[in-house]
């Protein structure tokens, strides 16, 4: 199954990895520095949260784990791993319109509160699943 021992890390294509869903006790990663944007993790297998610049961009419960993460202002791609039923919440740009994709097929369209926050659900096991939120 895989995991993010360290909490988080960077691809070569600046992409980020991280997320531990099997630790039993809490992974915490402050300030780690991405071309000057500032990312914090917190993970186990309760809870898995990314912030940006103090700003969360992701959260699920129970936690999972996560590769290939990158968000712009179009869209939102990872790979997630995991055990069982998993809710995301995401938050992205306010009154937006989305449509999420769960290993290829769409599972609907959303629009984005005042917040920015989305919210959805998807099946995750020990297999990566791809997860892609592209705005309308």
């Amino acid at each position: 199954m895989p995991i993010v021992a360290e909490g988080i890390s960077l691809n070569p294509d600046k992409t980020l990895n991280f997320g531990n869903h099997t630790a039993k006790e809490k992974v915490k990663v402050k300030d780690f520095d991405v071309d000057g944007r500032l990312y914090s993790v917190k993970t186990h297998n309760e809870v898995t949260r990314l912030e940006q610049d103090g700003k969360m961009l992701i959260e699920c419960v129970p936690g999972a784990s996560f590769f290939n993460f990158r968000v712009t202002e179009t869209e939102a791609v990872c790979e997630a791993s995991g055990a069982g039923v998993t809710n995301f919440t995401m938050e992205l740009i306010p009154d937006a319109e989305y449509k999420v994709y769960v290993g290829g097929p769409v599972i609907g369209s959303m629009k984005a509160g005042m917040s920015g926050k989305i919210s959805f659900s998807a099946e995750l096991d020990e297999k990566p699943v791809k997860i892609e939120i592209k705005k309308l």
